[in-house]
């Protein structure tokens, strides 16, 4: 699955138990307080803070097409079938589709970022 789970403290979640990627990209885009800051303390991120959104879409750009590789390697796998109704079988497979959830991950945190972008920015 693609939720990424949140500790049962964690504020950011939601009632499904997802994190709020708009609460994780608001707090990544804060300017950061300094290099002692602790991670996690809403104190922003240096890479984030200070990257723009035409050097996003060159990141963006770079997960479609690893994502669109993830999906080819799953349909040699199953025979063209990325979905399907029975549990995945084989190592190869569940890796296979392991990478593929995870890229689509990073697409749409990616896309929370350039929403983020987008508003910061103007």
């Amino acid at each position: 699955p693609i939720a990424l789970m949140p500790p049962a403290h964690d504020q950011t979640a939601t009632p499904h138990g997802l994190i709020d990627l708009r609460s994780v990209v608001a707090s990544l885009l804060r300017p950061p307080s300094g290099i002692a800051a602790a991670p996690g303390d809403g104190s922003g991120c240096p890479w984030c803070a200070t990257i723009t959104a035409p050097e996003l879409l060159t990141w963006l750009q770079s997960e479609v097409i690893e994502t669109a590789k993830e999906i080819d390697e799953v349909r040699a796998l199953t025979g063209g079938v990325i979905v399907e109704s029975g549990p995945a079988t084989g190592r190869a497979l569940a890796k296979a589709r392991g990478e593929l959830e995870a890229e689509i991950g990073d697409m749409i945190f990616d896309t929370f970022l350039m929403a983020g972008l987008a508003e910061r920015d103007g």
